[in-house]
């Protein structure tokens, strides 16, 4: 339009006149005068936008959004707002275009600089040989840029930001290869990592082992023979740890601090361990005393009581023995007793027959003295009978003393005679 106004032509400037009051008509009419009202509000907010970023840019971000939906509400009112030249419209979008990219340039700038200053850490670190934390600040300098960059793409176009980023990207190929030796590390560190947990595990587990009051000699043995060759290892390890360069690059990572952890928690169980070992050796001693002690005394015990069993039983031998004897001497004494008893009855029993013999005599005796005395004494009746019948001297001579008395003495021994011989059967 405005090439074919500048020709000089009668039809070009009738032509652009007739233009010029259509869209002069154009603009007279009622929606579009209410979409430049709400556009020259949204403007506004534009405007302070701009004025404010470098003090507040959320609030600027704010008033910029409200420009927008403003805009956008103009637009649906009259869409050829957003075409038209008339009140200078066309220039204050290409105004507020412009204001959204300091806008954006000015939220996206303190990333942007947080980013840099990250990957100049980075470099610092890296001169250092600290390759944990040149490698982290250099992916928080990535995260940070891309940030920016999402925000808006422009950041990179200022020009001391700009000379910055080339800097950080000549830095990302040492990056990589102190990745790549990370990475490596972090693998080596893994494994000695597994191998001190082991270790520490088989520790605790030795201790647990030789825990308690009766701890066998297999266990004790063996206990021994853990700690000598663990601590053996662990005396390998630091010594190639300390030796190890990579170990001081990579002395950040986390895996080698848990590494160093328990390499003083190993000799920490060490100690405790070692100090078991000699309590349980005492332990042993004094034990072992004891028992050779108690053998001793349960011999002689046995011993002892073997004495008490032979003395028992020989006692018992003894007195069953005497038993038998006292018995024997009962039986012999009862026998003896019995034969005595027997003898004294059949003495007795000879006694008693004498006796009733000799009674039987006396009797006898007596019955024939009674009878002689009867007999005298008839006699000496008939004799006085006779004396007063016949003469005194013939019954005198027949009744001779000295006749008489040696009848008597005849009789006498006869009857002693039989009563010895009697005794005597």
């Amino acid at each position: 339009m405005t090439k074919t106004c500048s020709s000089k032509s009668f039809h070009s400037v009738l032509l652009c006149c007739t233009i010029a009051l259509s869209s002069n008509a154009m603009a007279e009419s009622e929606t579009f005068t209410r979409a430049v009202k709400v556009f020259k509000k949204g403007y506004t907010d534009c405007t302070e936008a701009q004025r404010i970023r470098s003090q507040d840019i959320n609030q600027a971000s704010e008033k910029f959004a409200n420009y927008l939906d403003l805009k956008a509400k103009a637009a649906k009112i009259d869409p050829s707002i957003l075409t038209t030249t008339l009140h200078n419209i066309s220039r204050e979008i290409e105004f507020c275009q412009k204001a959204e990219q300091d806008i954006l340039r000015s939220k996206a700038f303190p990333i942007m600089e947080t980013a840099l200053e990250s990957c100049k850490a980075s470099k610092s670190q890296l001169a250092n040989s600290d390759y944990v934390k040149a490698t982290g600040a250099y992916k928080k300098y990535e995260e940070l840029y891309q940030q920016a960059i999402t925000i808006t793409p422009s950041i990179v176009k200022v020009s001391s930001i700009k000379l910055k980023v080339n800097r950080c990207n000549k830095l990302k190929k040492k990056i990589d290869a102190a990745d790549a030796q990370l990475e490596k590390a972090k693998v080596s560190f893994e494994a000695e990592h597994k191998v001190v947990t082991r270790m520490l595990d088989t520790c605790n587990a030795t201790r647990k082992l030789v825990s308690g009051n009766n701890v066998s000699k297999t266990n004790t043995t063996k206990a021994k023979g853990i700690l000598k060759s663990s601590r053996l290892a662990v005396k390998n390890i630091i010594k190639k740890r300390n030796q190890s360069v990579q170990r001081k690059q990579f002395s950040s990572l986390r895996v080698n601090q848990q590494i160093t952890n328990k390499i003083t928690s190993i000799n920490k169980c060490h100690t405790l361990l070692a100090t078991t070992m000699s309590t349980l050796e005492v332990n042993n001693k004094k034990n072992e005393a004891a028992r050779k002690q108690l053998a001793k005394d349960k011999l002689e015990q046995e011993k002892l009581l073997a004495e008490r069993q032979k003395l028992a039983l020989e006692k018992q031998q003894f007195a069953l023995e005497k038993q038998q004897k006292i018995e024997q001497l009962e039986r012999e004494k009862s026998e003896a007793e019995a034969t005595a008893l027997a003898e004294e009855r059949r003495i007795l029993e000879i006694n008693a027959q004498a006796q009733q013999r000799a009674d039987n005599k006396a009797a006898l005796k007596k019955k024939k003295e009674l009878a002689a005395k009867e007999a005298r004494k008839k006699k000496k009746e008939d004799l006085k009978r006779k004396r007063k019948s016949k003469d005194w001297s013939t019954d005198l001579g027949n009744d001779n003393p000295e006749s008489s008395k040696s009848s008597k003495s005849s009789k006498s021994s006869k009857n002693n005679n039989t009563g010895w011989q009697g005794l005597t059967k």
